[in-house]
Order: C-alpha cells, then sequence, then structure tokens
C-alpha cells in the first residue's frame, strides 16, 4: 500500500528539517587564554597574538567584539579571508590590550571570551583575563613619639615600610611642584618689581622632621627600613605629618610626628657691667657676674672670639665631608667637655703633615735650582724635574704662605685630580670619610673589610652550573629574581675590575693581560716577517730536496703501514682462543724489520680528528675602551688563583650583593679550567651559611633536539 501525502504537508516537513539543521550548535575547541596578569589602574597593557592556519586548505574567520564592549579589552581584529595554510602556514598578528580608566572599572579581577568563528569550521574562544590593582605601602607605625631633644641634636627612629601588593610601588615624601610654587610665591604681589629683585632670597631652613631617603622603589613584597629624623631650633612642642605619596595611585601614607624641643638657657645676675674710673698704666679693674644654668641637663659655653679650643675645631669642620644644602652636618653626640671626634683630629693632623711634608719638599728643590742654576752657563738652559707631592687640604695650604694666582691654579687642580681619584669608588660602595667612621664606631657598626665581609656572607651564594645549552643562564635569572640577589659571571666580574683599575687586583690583573697583548702582537709581526720574506724570495735548493725528501718517505712508510694494519687487523678479526680479550687495545705500533715502529693509520687518522685538549683557554682580546688601555689594548689570560679569589671577593662585598649573589656558569677566560674557576669562587665567598651549587643536567637526544630547534630559529 502507498500512502500519499500532499504538496503543502511535504513543504511543511522540509522546512521543519532545515530549521532542525540550524538549531544544531558548531563545534567549540578548546579555549585559548591570555591572562595580562596585575595591570595598575590607569595605564593600558597590550599584547600581540599570533594566529597561524595549520591546516591545508585557506581559512577565513571572524572576531565577535559584542562580549567585550564595556569590559575595557580591545581586539585590534574584525575579519580574515582566507589564511593561507601548507605549505606556508603564513602567520598572521594582532594587538589585544586592555585600558580599565576608559572602562571606568574598580580595582578587581575581570574576565571575558572573545569568540572567534571559522568559516566551515569549528569556534575557537580566546579568554582574556585581568587583575586591576593600585599601587600601595604599608609602614610598622603611623604614630612616632620623640619626646624631650636637645637643640642642636637629632633624635632618628626607624621604620618599616612594605609593599604588599603584587606590582612595583615608587614613592617620594618630597613636596610636589605646587608647594614649592606655594614657598615662592610668598612675596607680596603688590610690592614694585624693582623693590623684589632687591629683595634677598632667603635661605632654605632645616626640615624639623625629614624622611631619609625621601624618595624609593619597592618590588613586589620587598620590605625597606627608612629613617625619620627630628632635628628641632627651638623649645617648643612640635608636631607634624609626614606625607608619602605613591606614584600611579590615589593612595598615601600618613606619618604623625611628635616632639619636643629643648633649647640650652643661661641666665645671668646682670645685664649690665659697668666700670669706674680706671688709671693709665694701672692693675686695671675686675667684677664678677654669676651665671646660673636653669634647665635640667649641663650646658657648656665659650666665647667665640677668645677660646683656641673652638677657633681650632672651626678649622677641622671646615675640612670634613657631609654638610647638606642648610649647612648642617651629623656627628656622634659629643659629652660636655669633650673634644671632636679622633677620627675627625687625627685626619686634620694628617693634612697639617701633609702640607709640612710639601714645603719642605718646595724649599729643598728650590734651592737644588738656585745650585743648579749657578753652576751651569749663561747660554745653557736647566731642566730640573719637579716630582708630584701629595696634595694637602685647601683650608689649610692658604693659611701658611701666600702664592700666586697661577701657582694657586695649578694646586686646585692637583687637588680637584687627586679627589677624583680618592672619591672613584666601586659600583654600590661607600666612602668611608672621617664623619662616616665616626658614626659608624659609635652606631657599633665596623667598616673594616672583614666587618663588610663578615656583614655580606648573610645572603645567599648560588653557583649554577651545567652542560651547555642545558638553560644555565635562564636557571640563574630566575633564581636572582627569586632571591632578590645580583647576577654575576667570573668574566664580567674580573672585566669590570680591569676597566676600573680602583684596586691593586684590578691593577694587577690589567697588567698581566696587557703584556699577554705584547707578547701577541709579537707574535703576529713575527709571523709577518716570516710571510714577508717567503713570499720575497721563495724556498732554497736545500729547503726543496728536505721537503721531497721527506715527501718520500712518508710515502713508503705508509704503504707499508697500510699492508700491516691489513693483517693485523685479519689476525684480529678471527679471535682465536688464547688471546686477551682487551688485545685491540695495544698501542698501535708495528715495528718494521729492521727494528723502527710505525704508527697505526687509525690512530693517525684519530688523533687528526680530535685533537688533544687544550691547556688554558685561548687569549681572546677584550672589548675595553682603547683610551684606558692604548693601542694594543688587553688579551685575556690565565690568572693566579689568589688574584681571581681577591677580585671576586671585592665584588661580593658592594651593597647589590648584600641580599646575596648568583653565579652564572664556571666557563673562564681567566682560569685554568672550571674545577679551577669553582675552588675560586668558594675561596671568595669564605664561610657562608647559605651555599648551594646547582648542576643541570642534559641528555644527547635533548641536546641535538635543542640545537635542531635553534638553527630553525635562525633560519
Amino acid at each position: 500500500m502507498f500512502q500519499h501525502i500532499s504538496p503543502l504537508k511535504r513543504s511543511k516537513n522540509a522546512t521543519s528539517k532545515t530549521k532542525s539543521r540550524k538549531r544544531k550548535n558548531k563545534p567549540t575547541l578548546p579555549d585559548y587564554l591570555l591572562d595580562f596578569g596585575h595591570v595598575i589602574l590607569g595605564t593600558v597593557r597590550t599584547h600581540i597574538v599570533r594566529v597561524t592556519n595549520p591546516g591545508i586548505a585557506p581559512v577565513s574567520f571572524s572576531v565577535d567584539h559584542n562580549t567585550i564592549a564595556d569590559n575595557g579589552f580591545n581586539v585590534e581584529l574584525d575579519r580574515v579571508k582566507l589564511l593561507p595554510g601548507a605549505p606556508d602556514h603564513e602567520p598572521i598578528d594582532f594587538v589585544v590590550s586592555f585600558d580599565p580608566r576608559g572602562a571606568n572599572l574598580a580595582p578587581g579581577s575581570i574576565e571575558s571570551v572573545v569568540p572567534i568563528n571559522i568559516l566551515y569550521g569549528p569556534q575557537v574562544n580566546l579568554r582574556l583575563k585581568a587583575s586591576i590593582t593600585m599601587p600601595d605601602m604599608e609602614i610598622s607605625s603611623d604614630v612616632l613619639e620623640f619626646g624631650e631633644v636637645k637643640c642642636g641634636n637629632c633624635e632618628i627612629i626607624t621604620v618599616q615600610i612594605h609593599n604588599h601588593k603584587q606590582v612595583r610601588c615608587e614613592w617620594s615624601a618630597l613636596p610636589t611642584e605646587k608647594e614649592l610654587r606655594e614657598q615662592s610665591s610668598s612675596i607680596d604681589k603688590h610690592m614694585p618689581m624693582h623693590l623684589r629683585r632687591k629683595m634677598k632670597p632667603e635661605k632654605p631652613k632645616p626640615k624639623t622632621f625629614e624622611l631619609m631617603p625621601s624618595t624609593g622603589v619597592l618590588m613586589p613584597g620587598q620590605r625597606v627600613n627608612v629613617q625619620v629624623k627630628f632635628m628641632p631650633t627651638e623649645e617648643r612642642n612640635y608636631e607634624h605629618r609626614l606625607i608619602v605619596r605613591l606614584a600611579q595611585s590615589s593612595q598615601r601614607l600618613m606619618v604623625l610626628c611628635k616632639g619636643k624641643g629643648q633649647e640650652p638657657r643661661l641666665e645671668f645676675n646682670r645685664n649690665l657691667v659697668e666700670f669706674g674710673p680706671v688709671l693709665p698704666h694701672s692693675l686695671g679693674d675686675e667684677q664678677d657676674i654669676i651665671v646660673k644654668n636653669p634647665c635640667g641637663f649641663p650646658i657648656e659655653f665659650y666665647s667665640l672670639e677668645l677660646d683656641r679650643q673652638y677657633l681650632e675645631e672651626e678649622k677641622i669642620l671646615r675640612l670634613m665631608k657631609g654638610w647638606d644644602e642648610y649647612n648642617t652636618i651629623l656627628l656622634p653626640p659629643r659629652p660636655v667637655n669633650e673634644k671632636l671626634p679622633e677620627e675627625l683630629t687625627s685626619f686634620y693632623e694628617e693634612q697639617v703633615k701633609k702640607v709640612e711634608e710639601a714645603e719642605q719638599l718646595k724649599k729643598e728643590q728650590a734651592e737644588l735650582a738656585e745650585q743648579a742654576a749657578g753652576e751651569t752657563k749663561e747660554d745653557e738652559t736647566v731642566t730640573i724635574q719637579v716630582p708630584t707631592t701629595s696634595a694637602a687640604a685647601p683650608g689649610l695650604q692658604s693659611g701658611i704662605q701666600a702664592k700666586s694666582g697661577e701657582q694657586l691654579e695649578e694646586e686646585e687642580d692637583d687637588e680637584e685630580k687627586i679627589r677624583e681619584s680618592l672619591s672613584s669608588l666601586a659600583l654600590g660602595d661607600l666612602e668611608v670619610t672621617p664623619v662616616s667612621a665616626a658614626i659608624a664606631r659609635h652606631l657599633g657598626i665596623d667598616l673594616t673589610p672583614d666587618g663588610k665581609a663578615a656583614r655580606n656572607r648573610r645572603g645567599v651564594a648560588i653557583i649554577v652550573h651545567g652542560a651547555p645549552v642545558s638553560g644555565k643562564t635562564s636557571t640563574a635569572v630566575q633564581l636572582a629574581k627569586k632571591y632578590s640577589t645580583a647576577l654575576l659571571t667570573i668574566d664580567g666580574v674580573v672585566i669590570e675590575a680591569i676597566s676600573n683599575g680602583n684596586t691593586p687586583a684590578g691593577m694587577r690583573a690589567r697588567e698581566l693581560c696587557a703584556e699577554t697583548a705584547r707578547k701577541k702582537a709579537e707574535e703576529m709581526k713575527a709571523v709577518e716577517t716570516e710571510e714577508d720574506k717567503k713570499l720575497g724570495g721563495g724556498l732554497s735548493m736545500e729547503q726543496v730536496q728536505a721537503h721531497t725528501a721527506g715527501q718520500a718517505a712518508v710515502a713508503s712508510n705508509h704503504s707499508n703501514t697500510q699492508s700491516i694494519i691489513s693483517n693485523r687487523k685479519t689476525s684480529s678479526m678471527a679471535g682465536a682462543p688464547g688471546k686477551d680479550k682487551h688485545a685491540k687495545m695495544i698501542p698501535p705500533a708495528v715495528q718494521h724489520a729492521g727494528g723502527a715502529a710505525v704508527p697505526d693509520a687509525s690512530s693517525n687518522s684519530q688523533a687528526a680528528m680530535s685533537p688533544p685538549p687544550l691547556a688554558a683557554p685561548i687569549a681572546r682580546r677584550l672589548s675595553i675602551s682603547a683610551s684606558a688601555v692604548g693601542e694594543e689594548g688587553l688579551y685575556s689570560c690565565v690568572l693566579p688563583e689568589e688574584l681571581v679569589v681577591e677580585i671576586i671577593a671585592d665584588r661580593v662585598q658592594l651593597n647589590d650583593c648584600h641580599s646575596g649573589v648568583v653565579f652564572d656558569g664556571l666557563e673562564s677566560l681567566f682560569c685554568q679550567n672550571m674545577f679551577s674557576a669553582a675552588n675560586c669562587i668558594l675561596k671568595a665567598f669564605n664561610n657562608r651559611k647559605y651555599l648551594f651549587f646547582v648542576t643541570l643536567k642534559l641528555d644527547y637526544a635533548s641536546m641535538k633536539e635543542q640545537e635542531k630547534k635553534d638553527q630553525e630559529e635562525k633560519a
């Protein structure tokens, strides 16, 4: 039987089938995640995304922007037509940006999905994620009580600031430009211009409360100790709020500082002293004045014109370094009736001694010049070489002998050069002045090399070593970033010491490298001379005959060796019983009938293919400016172990190594081998509580795969 279906019913069934087809969802591939990380509110973060067609046929796709309209994300791609596949696999790049301020977003996490629809293919989702944050800090104490402090003294309290956010925080306690303009515009606006010009600018007054240092940068999770100084200038109660502003943030820290100044006071029983008539040439008249100290602490007073100790101390203080813009200098507290710290007085005595020696030497040179001038004839000239002398302090030089303007200019130039040479310090090092030495002694800080080494041995010390292409550098960088340590290499440390030349070890290393460069230049010159001789005259008859005879002997020996070796190979392949299983390890030498030993051909080929290992690294030219080392330059050489140890030990004493140090590899141009390099580093580290040696291993297959990958990337 057959069922009759009307045309109308057929059309309805057809439309229902097409609708059911349209309702089917497209297959979706796994999502791709693009994480922007922590983004500071007010900044725009961008990423570049690369799309590649791994298939064969060209692909067309489009991006749906409706889901990211109000989320701050922006995809700079709309539609791509016919992206080529194999064999070119041509990629296409587009930019994805995130602007939280433009979308008026609040701090917090945000996530969006961007659908990418492939024509006649599945759907790919690009998941975008970001965390909006602002820099912020925490302080250990926001209220500081300094108590009573004498005027002329200062009290310092140490507090700790902590960056508990995941982004870098830059802070400053300096006044803003607006505040500085308000301070400078304190002059009356209605005052005539000619009167304003005549007014002298006021000297800056010292700050009562000051944060030291006043600016800084904190990395995520970092803690730093800062100091707040209170220095009163009069007797009254002080209260001030220190404001610490944070860059790219609306947050700020407020520190309330309180203190009281105590000013020394003296009371006299009378303010006016009147003397009666006094006869000339008499003994004069005397009157007594009673001075009382109403304060609760002892006071030392003196005459500015008659006290010799005060005048002598003023001379000493003028020579010191450490004066700030307010003409103040910090020294350890001095009890009543005590002298200046011994570090300052000893420095002054050394300067006086240098001046006396310089003057004595100049007198002797002048006498020698006069004697030489008297002995020579009128038409002859005498040249006297004056040796350089050590320069003394400028404040003392002018008080001993009056000099002409040219001599003073020459002496000032010499003093500037000596000061520059004395003040040339390594990176992160601290200049030890008499003032800093006195303060360190008062605080119990040891500034000697042994004391600095003991402080620097607290940090972690890591040595990263391994096979080539095993990822030593990337591992060392990650470890240094993790523990906030300095990242060093042996060659980098030695080359830095050689280029600076401000340490005895660095100067000694420079001399050795310069000597190697001279030898290298002489060798190259000798080779060039021999080549010129050969090109000019050719070979002599004796050299030609010797060369021909040597070739014939080598050819005969080679033929005999081949025949004998073939017999030995046949017998060794037979494997006769009773022979030692290690017979193939017999030295490859065969006796001729005449008794002469002939080396094996296989040994010759092996020796030619694999030369013996080098006894020392090859000397290479160091990249140091010619102005510092001369035209010949410097070449690397194997330095004595004691010298390398001293150079590394000096480098790890700097301030950037206080938290620790990571050494990237043991390969060096200045050590005999890796064992020597490791020994030098361990000796330079001395005794450390936390010392680690990281060795990275790599099998042959992984190494070949990595080399192949690197070659493909280069191609």
